[in-house]
């Protein structure tokens, strides 16, 4: 059996924002971004970086990167455009990264030093 229900506008109006504040704060699903990236603005967000200092790395050789920088930025051209993957960005900015090293630990390590030069003496 069919139930009848009976509002008034105000009683609409209410119940239809309700669902719209419900549906503004649910969460939304996340986009997958592409691994392509086409703009060296983009890429230097990535690895947090200026796009004058992308632009530095882009131009070297890799041997020459290699002595200075570590790791070369990983980067393709296609044509005279440069083009990154948002994958290898990633990774490249991860390898780095230094990491930070306790105080204590760091105490530890230079007694330990001094410590084997005097028992070396």
């Amino acid at each position: 059996m069919k139930e009848t229900f009976v509002a008034t506008k105000d009683d609409l109006r209410d119940a239809v924002e309700e669902l719209f504040a419900q549906r503004d704060h649910a969460p939304q699903p996340q986009k997958e971004l592409p691994d392509r990236i086409d703009t060296v603005k983009e890429a230097s967000e990535i690895i947090g970086r200026s796009e004058s200092f992308v632009y530095k790395l882009t131009m070297r050789k890799p041997t020459e990167l290699k002595d200075s920088f570590g790791t070369p930025l990983p980067f393709s051209h296609y044509g005279s455009r440069l083009s990154f993957s948002r994958k290898k960005l990633i990774e490249w900015r991860e390898s780095q990264t230094i990491p930070v090293i306790d105080p204590s630990d760091l105490m530890r390590n230079q007694l330990a030093v001094v410590a084997k030069r005097r028992a070396n003496r």
